[in-house]
């Protein structure tokens, strides 16, 4: 509860003290001409220093003697004045503040001191001690109290926001228990955003630690103001808040001295198509999709294993293309690899010719609007567009694996004027951090007389062939197929046992995507083609729908049984 005003019936009532009995008649100051000089505005900068709780106490004290000299000086000559002053002298005497005692010496020597008791005699005697009572006057715990109230009030305030915020967090965490599972990285996000609150007890003191700098948290703050001076000091922030972690979030481990990823990195990430990795050697198999029966795979990784050089065979299965794929748990060097090949070439007498289907990392960029003409009206070759790549330092080594390309985006009816430009495509060895892309797309190229800048080919990823069900667009690891299908007649049944359930029509192949004329993992196939292509993914996918109702319409129509008429 904050304490009651004090009335103020009189302008020359104070509070407390007694009143000031003037029962002269004052002047009329009507006709006396305000003064406004430069000692006038010294003490009202002074009397506003003295209100200025934002200051030092010290400051404060000597501004309030500085404006109390002046105005005894200007009353001086005043009759009223002695009255005033005695009054004040009362009024201190009753709040405790006693002048100092001067009193002589009472200790025998030759001559008496005059000095005051308070100062230290400079005769040559015993030493003097005196002790000095002070009564405290009661009227001094009004001061107390007040300050008392205020740091209570403070503390309501803040216990009230910690409530708010405590309150706000569980209805947060009982919304994301509610929602459906986040991603990683939008639980990152909401775990960074919610902050646990902190308790806002004054922390132990730390040494060589000065209170004016420090500062309340700003989820601590309390929702008014705040006065601090040398009673109620502001209290001291630790250095850092420990947050405790999300239990709905599971954070990696911190890591020390990781550079984030750059946009350029990004930029260059994405146009960039991984190869096949070190650690894996991808051998073309016998017959397409058949694997042969001769070929005993858990002997031939036994073999393997056992010559190797310093690593191991972890994986040797056949894919889905009928390929033989070993994975090893290291690089596999050169001589590995032709150790893998010779071994491939002995565990059967049908294969001759082996071929290894590793690619490498690739990545794409492009020059928008290129010239295709010289200024005399010749066209450019890819040769040319070469030699002008290759006058840049920066592309001088780089081993242009595709292109440069032209890509037409005419027909031999557009007309000459939209033929003089195009975009040229270049593709270009690289490894799984893009570092050639990334330096590559800060160049600038003058093809002619024109600059153009290197600029990403995007790459999209290839949609996946379910080796289940042999669709385009999921992994066998989503397929939510009841039975498996053949790639070779696309009946329901795997494609290992396909000459066991067709053994008079073995040779027999239906796709079972686009229903041609060859196995459904075939490269020839419009759905192989298009794989990179998800708009003519899509376009072929609406064919397949249009095409089973139209087949599911006719056979229900036939189904159908028509009503004979009745012959009278």
């Amino acid at each position: 509860m904050s304490p009651k005003p004090v009335a103020r019936a009189l302008s020359d009532t104070y509070g407390r003290f007694t009143a000031l009995a003037d029962t002269t008649k004052h002047t009329d100051v009507s006709s006396v001409s305000d003064i406004a000089d430069e000692h006038f505005d010294n003490v009202c900068n002074q009397v506003s220093n003295v209100f200025g709780r934002h200051f030092p106490s010290d400051k404060r004290a000597q501004s309030f003697y500085y404006v109390f000299t002046e105005l005894a000086a200007e009353l001086e000559s005043t009759p009223h004045f002695t009255a005033v002053m005695s009054r004040i002298a009362d009024n201190l005497r009753q709040m405790g503040c006693n002048p100092p005692i001067v009193q002589p010496c009472a200790l025998p020597h030759e001559e008496p001191c005059t000095l005051p008791h308070a100062q230290p005699c400079t005769l040559s005697h015993d030493p003097v001690t005196v002790t000095v009572t002070k009564e405290v006057h009661p009227t001094t715990c009004s001061d107390e109290m007040k300050r008392l109230r205020k740091e209570i009030s403070d503390l309501k305030s803040i216990i009230g926001n910690m409530k708010k915020e405590a309150k706000s967090s569980d209805n947060a965490l009982s919304a994301s228990s509610s929602r459906a599972p986040m991603s990683k990285t939008s639980a990152t996000a909401s775990a960074a955003s919610t902050k646990p609150p902190v308790n806002p007890i004054q922390a132990p003191p730390v040494p060589n630690a000065p209170p004016s700098t420090s500062v309340i948290p700003p989820y601590t703050r309390p929702s008014r103001s705040v006065r601090f001076d040398d009673n109620n000091p502001r209290p001291f922030k630790p250095t850092s808040h420990l947050s405790l972690p999300d239990p709905y979030t599971t954070q990696p481990p911190h890591q020390e001295n990781v550079p984030p990823v750059s946009r350029n990195q990004r930029i260059a990430k994405g146009c960039t198509r991984k190869g096949t990795r070190a650690n894996v050697l991808s051998i073309k198999g016998p017959n397409g999709i058949r694997s042969p029966a001769s070929i005993d795979l858990l002997d031939l990784k036994s073999k393997i294993d056992a010559n190797l050089i310093n690593i191991k065979c972890k994986i040797c299965s056949w894919t889905i293309h009928g390929n033989l794929s070993v994975i090893c748990d290291r690089k596999i060097s050169p001589e590995n690899r032709d150790i893998i090949l010779r071994l491939y070439q002995e565990s059967t007498e049908q294969i001759e010719d082996v071929e290894i289907l590793n690619k490498s990392t690739l990545s794409y960029v492009k020059f928008v609007e290129v010239p295709l003409f010289d200024t005399q009206g010749r066209p450019y070759t890819k040769e040319h567009f070469a030699s002008m790549l290759k006058q840049n330092n920066k592309w001088a080594n780089i081993d242009l694996a595709f292109g440069p390309e032209v890509i037409k985006r005419h027909n031999e009816d557009t007309p000459l004027k939209d033929r003089i430009s195009s975009t040229i495509k270049i593709g270009f060895k690289d490894d799984n951090a893009s570092s050639v892309a990334k330096k590559l797309l800060t160049t600038t190229i003058a093809f002619g007389n024109s600059l153009r800048r290197c600029r990403p080919w995007v790459v999209s990823n290839a949609a996946r062939q379910c080796h289940l069900c042999l669709r385009w667009g999921h992994s066998a690891h989503n397929c939510r197929s009841i039975s498996a299908c053949c790639a070779i007649c696309a009946s329901r049944h795997p494609t290992d046992v396909h000459h066991v359930s067709h053994s008079k029509y073995s040779e027999a192949t239906l796709c079972i995507n686009c229903k041609g004329d060859h196995v459904a993992t075939s490269q020839e196939c419009p759905w192989f083609k298009a794989r990179y292509n998800r708009a003519e993914l899509a376009k072929l996918k609406q064919g397949r729908i249009a095409e089973s109702t139209r087949r599911r319409n006719r056979y229900a129509e036939r189904d159908v049984v028509h009503p004979v008429p009745h012959i009278i």
